[in-house]
């Protein structure tokens, strides 16, 4: 590593991993936005495409479940967020706040979207329950 003043330059970097980062990123924007403005068939091919490339990620399943939830085949989305459900139980990994928000919303949409709104309701109620089992804070006021 060389350090200069106010600059740290670090050496050595893997750029063909950070190629292949911003190229794995770039084709799941992709995908999101075809699939956004209904170009299912492109958005299909780059998810097969990559899956086919042995590059399976979480990302992908993902975006695969987003895919399926805009051409409204809400059975195929609802097996990739199970798939991803399973992964994350196996592996034990996090997520953004944001990314199980909108796996659970995909989730409760798709329910709702195949006649089974007791099922969307429930994931809704869970979502937007309040923590039962926090005990309300004392005020110390006599210190």
């Amino acid at each position: 590593m060389v350090e200069n003043k106010n600059l740290v330059v670090v050496e050595n970097v893997d750029e063909e991993e950070t190629a292949a980062r911003r190229e794995n990123d770039y084709l799941l924007l992709t995908i999101f936005v075809l699939s956004q403005h209904g170009r299912y068939d492109r958005a299909s091919r780059l998810v097969e495409g990559i899956i086919a490339t042995g590059k399976m990620s979480r990302e992908i399943i993902l975006a695969k479940a987003v895919l399926e939830f805009f051409k409204e085949d809400y059975a195929l989305a609802l097996e990739c967020l199970d798939e991803l459900d399973a992964l994350e139980q196996k592996l034990k990994f996090s997520e953004s706040k944001e990314i199980s928000q909108m796996r659970k919303y995909l989730r409760a949409r798709c329910y709702f979207q195949s006649d089974d709104p007791a099922k969307a309701s429930e994931i809704v109620r869970r979502y937007t329950a309040k923590p039962q089992n926090k005990k309300p804070k004392k005020l110390d006021v006599y210190h």
